[in-house]
């Protein structure tokens, strides 16, 4: 056994939670403080829409983000 490294990597925010997006009626209309920017597996992102956005939410998010495999 061994690490698994991600098998996708992207561009990552490397912080994002909800006091790093700003909203505008409701809208989401910007992302603040890239300081971690970096490559890396999406995963690291993806945390905030489990954290922030109610579970109703979830399917519209990924419909349009697009799909995740299992494993992310």
């Amino acid at each position: 056994l061994g690490i698994q490294l991600p098998k996708t990597k992207v561009l990552i925010h490397g912080d994002l939670y909800c006091r790093h997006l700003m909203f505008e009626n409701d809208d989401l209309v910007g992302i603040i403080d890239w300081g971690d920017v970096g490559i890396n597996s999406p995963v690291v992102d993806l945390g905030v829409v489990f954290s922030f956005y109610p579970t109703d939410c979830h399917s519209a998010f990924f419909d349009i983000y697009g799909e995740i495999d299992s494993e992310t």
